[in-house]
């Protein structure tokens, strides 16, 4: 499977899964889906850049090691 395939299967696990917590209480549903939107935030920030410019991977030492 590709990367990307793979990301699509996460979303929809989690967009499944937050939904059926919706369904048992909307409050509860409300609050799940705000902690892992903001899990999935931070998850993509760190792959991502830091705002130095530099890849989270080099800014923390390990440069390839």
């Amino acid at each position: 499977m590709s990367e990307r395939a793979l990301l699509i299967a996460e979303v929809l696990f989690v967009l499944v899964a937050v939904a059926g917590i919706a369904l048992w209480s909307v409050p509860a549903g409300l609050l799940a889906a705000g902690v892992l939107g903001t899990l999935a935030c931070e998850r993509a920030s760190a792959a991502g850049r830091t705002g130095s410019g530099v890849r989270a991977e080099d800014a923390k030492g390990r440069e390839g090691r």
